[in-house]
């Protein structure tokens, strides 16, 4: 790797973005070390420079040119992981996985990623458990997966910090925050929220933030924070409006829906019209992708919302 051009890359994005030296290289390295790292006087093992490059909100794939060929083949073997976990192949995704970690040593940061996909690879068991009669396995899974999270998170995460605190998260620091066991934690919701409000590229943004806005503004409704949960929804909405992709759209479409009418007494003619609008633009959107979710927003419209031109409208 290219370690002059690396420090001033890191540099300008850091100085650009207003953050610290402290904050940046919080659990990865020392403010001395993160300095010799701008200055180029140090090489950057390749898993740091890609952390650091993150945690600024930059994709660290528009920085290939800085990669050396040997860097480049951590890279490729995690893109096989990766793809064998997003088709749910176990058991491609188990060698996959070993054949990485026969590649690295022991630095912490490939630490860090094989816990986190060694989590994901249980979760998949876990999912296929369920299929079968033996509710302890399914159980003995989730409690391995969160245990190999809490050992990823443990490596650059610090376990609490204010609001006032800058936290900077890299991709696989988000993943592991966001990785759903049972159920998504708030407080690790609203860690990734307050990174990504202040450091994102649009690319990292689209894809994670509205998700975030999602499963946050459910926990405010099942808390009765409803305005709080419709201010999540609707800048959720903003931001897939600005970008190029509508991921997590119906859903907050028809969540919309729902968390509309607990801000009023009654249904009122001009906030059940805003709620059919909602249901509606979710329909589509479910419908468009073959979504069986399609199905319960017809459902809701029927029954909750009393709406009869449905056979027409759709």
């Amino acid at each position: 790797m290219n370690k002059y051009k690396l420090g001033e890359f890191i540099r300008y994005y850091r100085k650009k973005q207003k953050v610290s030296q402290a904050d940046l290289c919080r659990n990865l390295c020392s403010v001395a070390t993160m300095s010799r790292i701008e200055n180029g006087e140090t090489d950057t093992p390749v898993m740091m420079a890609q952390t650091l490059l993150e945690r600024l909100g930059l994709n660290v794939n528009k920085f290939e040119l800085l990669l050396d060929r040997d860097d480049s083949r951590y890279f490729r073997r995690r893109d096989e992981v990766d793809e064998a976990i997003w088709k749910k192949d176990v058991l491609l995704a188990e060698k996959e996985l070993a054949a990485y970690e026969s590649m690295v040593d022991d630095d912490k940061l490939h630490q860090q990623y094989i816990k986190l996909q060694k989590a994901k690879i249980l979760l998949l068991k876990a999912e296929n458990s369920e299929k079968s009669s033996e509710p302890m396995e399914k159980e003995n899974l989730f409690n391995q997966a969160e245990q190999l999270l809490q050992e990823a998170a443990e490596y650059t995460i610090p376990k609490d910090n204010s609001e006032e605190e800058e936290l900077l998260l890299s991709k696989i620091e988000i993943e592991i925050l966001l990785t759903k066991v049972r159920k998504y934690h708030k407080e690790n919701l609203l860690r990734v929220h307050r990174y990504m409000k202040k450091h994102y590229s649009m690319e990292l943004k689209e894809e994670i933030y509205p998700m975030v806005q999602l499963e946050l503004a459910k926990i405010l409704m099942e808390e009765k924070k409803y305005s709080e949960a419709l201010q999540e929804i609707e800048d959720g909405l903003e931001v897939t409006g600005n970008g190029r992709s509508y991921c997590y759209c119906a859903d907050l479409h028809f969540l919309y829906a729902k968390v509309l009418p607990k801000l009023n007494v009654g249904l009122e003619e001009q906030v059940q019209e805003e709620c059919v609008n909602q249901c509606l633009q979710a329909y589509y959107l479910y419908d468009f992708d073959g979504d069986e979710q399609a199905g319960e927003v017809e459902k809701y419209l029927r029954e909750v919302l009393q709406w009869e031109c449905i056979g027409q409208e759709m």
